[in-house]
């Protein structure tokens, strides 16, 4: 149901900084559409919530991979949309297929960005 990629945010801009530039909605507004491809497949998936924080503080997004009920896929979309740092108008229901990346943040000790996105086209 999840696919979890985490990267690091290194300070040179090259890997996961651009992921940064979620926090700001203007930048999310423009950048709305992610893809993602593998060796054998491309997809595309439209960004349902990007939050940020102290990892201790956060809810255990991190192990979210598969659910096993809807509500258990509805209480994983219920809090990345409950911290999220704006509205995207974004959500995704049970059987849905989601990307959930997360980065290093330079605004705390320990801190966080992360970006769900729900997959809006089947992989080719």
């Amino acid at each position: 149901d999840n696919i979890l990629v985490y990267g690091h945010n290194m300070k040179d801009g090259t890997m996961f900084s651009d992921l940064l530039q979620y926090k700001r909605e203007s930048f999310w507004q423009q950048h709305r559409i992610i893809q993602f491809d593998t060796l054998t497949a491309q997809a595309e998936y439209t960004v349902m919530a990007v939050f940020q924080g102290e990892a201790e503080d956060l809810f255990a997004y991190y192990q979210f991979a598969n659910a096993e009920t809807p509500q258990e896929f509805a209480a994983y979309v219920d809090a990345c949309k409950g911290v999220a740092l704006y509205e995207t108008g974004v959500s995704a229901a049970y059987g849905d297929k989601l990307i959930t990346l997360s980065t290093c943040d330079d605004s705390g000790k320990n801190s966080r960005v992360v970006v769900v996105a729900k997959r809006i086209t089947e992989p080719r």
